[in-house]
């Protein structure tokens, strides 16, 4: 695969919005950052991918005020996005997917206060394997919605307090219960 942009071994600290802000682009290679978006804005994002097709994010240590990493109108039937070996800690979610097609989320670590993994809006395609998504106020897993072709394997959720641990669709206390 040719990529067409790589963004490699680089800290970005203290912006303000979001740190690394990528819209419309195709083969983004991603790999080796570190972003520390520190305490400028609560609702900001360490990485904003928007609409982007055949993404490789790889090997970044994100930590956010706001979302880790958001990946939003992205992913097509023959592109898929791919997050691996990503260490995230957000303030708010750590992984926010909204509308994403043909995403595959492997090996990340994610802790938080938000919603470790959450799937705001539909997405198909999705394959979701040996994770840890660990929050401390909130819900480990969410999606709002089912998603059509989504694979769950070896994933570990934590959930700091008392509550419900995921949600798909409907809110389950355990792992037993989903």
């Amino acid at each position: 695969m040719l990529f067409r942009s790589n963004l490699l071994n680089n800290t970005f600290t203290g912006q303000y919005l979001s740190s690394l802000n990528i819209r419309q682009a195709d083969n983004v290679f991603i790999k080796n950052n570190t972003i520390n978006t520190g305490t400028t804005n609560n609702f900001g994002y360490g990485m904003y991918l928007l609409g982007v097709n055949g993404a490789q994010v790889n090997a970044n240590h994100v930590t956010a005020e706001g979302t880790g990493i958001l990946v939003a109108n992205s992913g097509t039937s023959t592109q898929a996005n791919t997050l691996t070996n990503n260490m995230i800690i957000a303030a708010g979610e750590g992984f926010d997917f909204n509308s994403c097609n043909n995403l595959n989320v492997y090996h990340n670590s994610v802790s938080g206060n938000g919603i470790a993994c959450y799937f705001s809006s539909n997405s198909n395609l999705v394959d979701v394997r040996n994770n840890i998504f660990s929050s401390n106020q909130n819900l480990a897993f969410s999606s709002l919605n089912a998603i059509t072709g989504l694979t769950l394997n070896y994933n570990i959720y934590n959930r700091q307090n008392t509550g419900n641990l995921v949600n798909y669709v409907v809110n389950y206390a355990d792992l037993t219960a989903w």
